[in-house]
């Protein structure tokens, strides 16, 4: 990776993409291991062989230079084989089918379904990531007292979804879609969190013991007819080249792999339970007017032992009748308040949990009131509570309040919508979020604009940057040298240029450790990037102990796991302090 400096000795990390094409391609094959390291070590030492010594310095010279990348690359693969299945076996995942007979009896949030596997496998649903927690992760999904998995989710949206999937394969000749309805569904709040979460789309294969045998015959009948065609050097060379093909495609692939696993396990870890309860079950219920409203421990331990809503629930599939509740409310209001607290606690981070609409609203708000439940939209922090308190600890000073002064979730990432929302309030966190990596900067001023619409103003501020998840076993804090610990903003319609005069971003901290705003190599010259589009690094002589994360070929590391990556959420919070 090569940097360059600004016209204000600013560093400007560059990336890959920048290079020509043939050093590109040249470096996919030579230059291993690749750009982007793991610290977690190799699990493919048993790879490294010493080359046999031919006895002239020069062929064994030559013959060394050609070994050391393709032993490289298998120690690649081997390690991410090794770590991809740890994965799986981690969250207590099958590595294997055995078919796909039988059905699964499934408690959904208090209404029993049952689930034949032949529905799972149909093609609108198989690459689902409902079809990957059932398949795969049977064993993970925490179970009833009578022995049933559970899933804690709407029964009504359950209920409609395994209906959709019954009609779908009843009726395979005719185009049957399961989506949700424009009139009805999507106007729901928990049919559109949970259709998003379980049905999302996923890369990650379901493969039965048929189909993989069917796929390694085809492998083996194909690897034939390669050999038969090994006959002449220039067919050998044109061998030898695809084979280099394939190797960088197969650590391209697992890579993908691995990001596509972590990114599953973030959606549906909620509805896992790694550890079995000591105390037999998680799930809770309770009844009204006849209705069971199933949900799990660790949602009502969210509300707190003393909440309302909590205290109707008893351990097991059949709660007892709540006779007084259901003279206070209906039963369909009742599940419409537990659904609300069970999204707050499923929800990805940086998502808003939006408030259930019924006939008469009036009346259930005040049934959330007097559950102890607010009665509006909820933000899911990008941070939990103990994470922002170990944050704010690093600060160095008494924290009198912190508020969340802007959000994507509801703003976007329109960079002209940051300082409408921030204003002249000084002290603030930025926290920002690529896939499993959560960061950010602090900074202990105001994010002051430039006069002009299209100038910038460069200004010295005390800054921190700090990695929350994804390279350290707990957050952490990571300073940089006082003379380094400044902040740049462009103006509304003006950019931060390079020393070649490039637009390059719209923010930037600590000597360009950080940009926001940035605009990619590859990009349109006339695209304005906004504020998702993040270039971000730190000096090797900066990172903390205890660094597990990705580095460059220069020893970097890289805290949102690549230098440049588009954000999935970000957050800005003022945060005052004094004594």
């Amino acid at each position: 990776m090569s940097s360059g400096t600004t016209s204000s000795g600013r560093k400007r990390r560059t990336t890959e993409a920048e290079g020509s094409a043939a050093a590109a391609s040249a470096a996919a094959v030579a230059a291993t291991p690749q750009q982007k390291r793991s610290r977690n070590g190799d699990a493919g030492d048993a790879i490294a062989r010493k080359a046999p010594r031919i006895g002239r310095m020069s062929l064994d010279k030559l013959y060394q230079s050609a070994l050391d990348p393709l032993t490289s690359i298998g120690k690649e693969l081997e390690s991410y084989a090794t770590n991809i299945r740890q994965m799986i076996l981690n969250r207590r995942g099958k590595l294997q089918l055995q078919g796909a007979d039988g059905q699964i009896e499934i408690n959904f949030g208090g209404r029993v379904i049952p689930v034949r596997r032949k529905l799972l496998l149909l093609p609108a649903v198989r690459d689902t990531m409902l079809a990957q927690v059932l398949l795969h992760y049977e064993n993970a999904i925490p179970v009833d007292d009578k022995d049933r998995r559970f899933l804690d989710i709407d029964p009504l949206y359950a209920e409609w979804l395994v209906g959709e999937m019954v009609i779908m394969h009843r009726d395979q000749q005719h185009h049957h879609e399961i989506a949700l309805r424009e009139d009805h569904h999507k106007k729901d709040a928990s049919f559109r969190t949970y259709h998003g979460l379980l049905f999302d789309k996923t890369t990650l294969k379901i493969e039965l013991p048929d189909e993989q045998q069917q796929q390694e015959e085809e492998e083996d009948a194909h690897m034939a007819g390669q050999g038969q065609a090994e006959g002449e050097g220039e067919e050998q060379h044109r061998t030898l080249d695809n084979k280099m093909r394939s190797l960088q495609t197969a650590i391209t692939e697992m890579e993908a792999t691995k990001d596509e696993l972590e990114r599953f396990y973030r959606v549906m870890d909620p509805f896992m339970q790694l550890v079995k309860p000591e105390g037999g079950t998680p799930v809770m219920s309770a009844t009204v007017l006849g209705t069971t409203v199933s949900t799990t421990e660790a949602t009502l331990l969210l509300l707190g032992q003393d909440n309302a809503l909590a205290k109707c629930f008893t351990k097991g599939s059949e709660g007892g009748d709540n006779a007084a509740v259901g003279n206070e409310t209906s039963s369909s209001n009742f599940m419409k308040v537990v659904d609300f607290a069970r999204r707050q606690r499923i929800s990805p981070r940086g998502s808003v949990v939006s408030i259930p609409h019924a006939y008469d609203q009036e009346q259930l708000m005040k049934d959330f009131r007097s559950f102890g439940l607010p009665d509006m939209d909820m933000y899911m922090s990008l941070l939990t509570l103990e994470e922002m308190n170990k944050v704010l600890g690093m600060i160095g000073k008494p924290v009198r309040r912190r508020e969340l002064v802007f959000k994507s979730a509801a703003y976007g990432f329109t960079y002209t919508k940051l300082p409408d929302k921030v204003g002249d309030k000084e002290g603030l966190l930025f926290v920002l979020r690529h896939k499993k990596y959560i960061f950010g900067v602090h900074m202990d001023g105001k994010l002051a604009l430039p006069p002009g619409p299209r100038s910038t103003n460069y200004f010295d501020c005390p800054i921190f940057f700090f990695s929350v998840s994804g390279c350290f076993d707990e957050p952490k804090k990571i300073t940089i040298a006082e003379n380094l610990q400044q902040v740049e903003v462009a103006g509304r319609a003006g950019w931060i240029e390079n020393d070649e005069h490039e637009h390059t971003g719209k923010l930037a901290f600590g000597n360009g450790r950080l940009w926001l705003g940035y605009r990619f190599p590859a990009a349109d010259a006339h695209a304005v990037p906004d504020l998702s589009q993040c270039h971000h690094w730190i000096d090797k002589t900066e990172i903390p102990a205890g660094y597990k994360g990705n580095d460059d070929q220069d020893g970097s590391g890289l805290p949102a796991g690549d230098d440049s990556v588009v954000l999935d959420a970000l957050e800005v919070w003022q945060v005052r302090c004094g004594e």
